[in-house]
This record gives structure tokens, sequence and C-alpha cells, in this order.
């Protein structure tokens, strides 16, 4: 919300202008029985800007609740109330904009914190709101600050992942409610923009829409940035990495991205149309192909893994060998993952108990950082550093070849549809 600008002729601008002293003069100085027309109006629009500013101000503390012991103290050290320490707050905090205009350095607009409080949305408050609960209510600010050093370090991550981190740490129960009171501490952070949005991923949404430029100078430039020279082509085996959690795969793709590396996600036991589509692809490559997978330690888990290798080899995929990089059993001391029971009734039970015991994790548990590390290592394993800079320097050459190519089109500029026809 911005404030009105108002005419620099407008008689009512000292209304405007004037803090809550100097209102409650005008209505009060002026003699209703004598004054004129004019002073009537400066009256009613002077108690309307009075009423305008209190309704703002117990907007805010509706927002903001009650005020803590802690705060009250504070607004007593500094002999001052603490629904005006909050608004100072709120305004420095979510519109540092307006702070800067009208309290900071020689400010020649200085206006009432109570006349600010008009300017703030909705969507202010409650952003301040929030904030001040975190810093006051010990159980939120607790988790607040387990929640920082852990994102600061191991991003980008997946919800899951960093309730499963927190709760490793002793900072969250393992319960539901646990889990439902970081869904809304994380909603909040970025909500407040406290943390980026690029902390927390989610790969179970998406957006599709064709591609489109603006010209041909804007595609010129989309194909020049946009040239990759395929390593692999030139290596001799090929890697894919798969994974059964949607979710992960925004952990994992900087590294399968970085390396080249199809990251198959396979939601589940795979579709036998997504799994078709991979198996034929696999068999017009002339070399071995190694593929890593990462998915739960559980009997379903462990259902979809066997189940994917066999729809692949059942649609022409031969010779490929398979290896699990996570979860697995020796994770659960190295990493002091949460153990979860086997569901009841899951016909698989008996059958993973002979095999691994009864000892279940979700793929979420293990710590990002891992999981990165052993895919990366994965794939490192099958690459000949001389060889792959040396295909780096091609790449930088092609690339450039390239940019000379597109030159031409970089000069076109984008042709407006007011433009006239040709």
């Amino acid at each position: 919300m911005h404030m009105m600008q108002a005419d620099c002729c407008d008689p009512h601008l000292e209304i405007l202008e004037s803090d809550e002293e100097d209102l409650v003069k005008m209505v009060e100085d002026i003699d209703d029985e004598s004054g004129t027309e004019a002073d009537a109006i400066t009256v009613e629009r002077a108690y309307e800007e009075l009423l305008r500013r209190q309704y703002a101000a117990a907007r805010a503390m509706e927002a903001f609740g009650k005020p803590t012991k802690e705060e009250q103290e504070c607004a007593r050290i500094c002999g001052g109330k603490p629904e005006t320490m909050y608004l100072y707050q709120a305004v420095e905090e979510m519109r540092p904009d307006l702070y800067r205009q009208y309290f900071e350095g020689d400010c020649d607009d200085r206006r009432s914190i109570r006349y600010v409080a008009t300017l703030l949305t909705d969507f202010d408050l409650e952003g301040y709101a929030r904030r001040r609960r975190r810093r006051w209510h010990p159980p939120k600010r607790a988790l607040h600050e387990a929640v920082l050093p852990i994102l600061e370090d191991e991003h980008p991550m997946t919800l899951r992942q960093l309730y499963y981190r927190l709760v490793s740490a002793g900072a969250l129960p393992a319960t539901k409610s646990g889990y439902d009171e970081l869904k809304r501490l994380m909603r909040d952070l970025r909500m407040d923009g406290d943390i980026s949005l690029d902390w927390i991923v989610d790969n179970a949404r998406s957006t599709s829409k064709p591609s489109s430029w603006s010209g041909l100078a804007d595609f010129a430039e989309t194909v020049q940035s946009a040239y990759r020279k395929d390593f692999w082509a030139s290596l001799p085996e090929y890697v894919a990495v798969l994974t059964e959690k949607d979710a992960v795969a925004g952990v994992l793709y900087p590294v399968t991205s970085a390396y080249d590396v199809p990251l198959h996600v396979c939601r589940g036991h795979g579709s036998i149309a997504y799994l078709g589509q991979i198996a034929r692809q696999w068999q017009k490559i002339e070399k071995p192909i190694h593929a890593y997978y990462v998915g739960d330690f559980d009997p379903t888990g462990m259902d979809i893994e066997r189940d994917i290798q066999k729809k692949l080899r059942h649609f022409g995929a031969r010779g490929f060998t398979w290896t699990r990089l996570g979860v697995v059993n020796d994770d659960f001391d190295a990493f002091d993952l949460l153990e979860l029971p086997i569901k009841a009734g899951d016909s698989r039970a008996d059958q993973f108990r002979k095999e691994y015991g009864d000892r279940c994790a979700e793929l979420d548990a293990l710590p990002p950082d891992e999981l990165r590390r052993r895919v990366e290592d994965a794939i490192a394993g099958h690459i000949d550093e001389a060889r792959w800079e040396k295909l780096r320097a091609i790449e930088r050459e092609e690339a450039e070849t390239w940019a000379e190519a597109m030159k031409p089109f970089s000069c076109l500029g984008t042709k407006s549809d007011d433009d006239p026809a040709e």
C-alpha cells in the first residue's frame, strides 16, 4: 500500500502532516457554533484522521497479540508503550523503505508512528507477528535456531530430510505434530523472506509451458548459452541415476546436472510407459550401462527396486549393472537414522525380515550432503579426469564457434505487433 500524494494546494494537507496531539487540538479548539463551514470540515477531517490512525494501531495490536513479559520490560526501559515499540519494529523489519523515509537520519518528512502504521498492509503486520512469535516464544525460537545452521550447510533439501535431521539432533520429536510444527515454521520463514525459497525443494509440482522467445535476438542468446557437449558419447561407459522419490530429485539434480547424467524419477513402482521408455533408450547404447539407485529401506522400498529392474529387463534393457547407494543397512549405525517399524499387514514383511531384519528407514533420513556425495563419487568413478578436461576444452572451443555464428542474429531487434507489416 502506498501513501496517496496530496496536492500542494490542498487546504487540508496540514491534517495529513499533523501528529496526533495537533489533530486533537484541531478538534477541540474550533467552536462548532461560531466556526465557519470550512472549520466544520476541518474538524470532521481531523477527527476521521485520528480514527484512521487509532484503527491502524488497533489492527496492528490484534495481529501482534499480547506483549510478552520481556517485551513489556523492554518497553518500560525505553520509556514507551509495547504497542508503540511493536509498530516501530514492524515498520523497520517489514517496510524498511518507510522506516528510512519517515524516521532515519535528518528526515524532512517525519511522521508519527501511528500515521505510518496506516500504510502497513495486513501482509506486513502478519509477517511481523510471525517473527515476534519466533523471537519471543521459547519453543519456536529454539526450533528456529536449530533449523538455520542445518539449512545453511546442507541446502537444497526436502522438508522431510530437514525433519529427520532435526529429529536426529534432538531438536524435534519424531511425531506427526513435530512434523506439522516444522511445516508451519518453514512456511513462515519462506513467506517472510528469512530463508531462500531455493533451500527447500519440492519436485512434486511442476509447470508446463512451450518454449517461446521475444524475438530472434532472444532466441539466439538462448541457443548460444544452451550449448553443452555430450561428454558421455566419448566415454567408454554410460551412467544413470534412479530414485523412487520425486521429492529427492531436487536434492540430487545439482550433482547429476553438473555431470550431465540422467536422473530418472520413478515415483514408486514406476509406470510401464516410463520404464519402457528408459529401456528403449538403453537398448540403443552400445557400451556398459551402470545404474545407481536410491530409495527407502523397507519392504515396499525394496520391492519397488526389484520391480523397476524387472520391468527394465522385460522391455529389453540388458547387461546393465545395478547398485543401491542408499539407504543401506550400515547407514543406521553410521548416521544414527531414525528407525521405523515395519508396517503392519505388509505382505512383504516376512521376506524383508529374513534378509534385512526389523529396521526400516526412509531415504529422506539420510543427510542430503551424504546422498549427494555418494552419487557424485559413483559418477566420478567412471570418469578419466584427463579425458574429461580435454572434452571441456573442446566444448569451450565449440561454444565460441557457435557464438560467432550467432552474432548476426544477436543484432536483430524485437519486432513489435505495432510495427507495420512488411
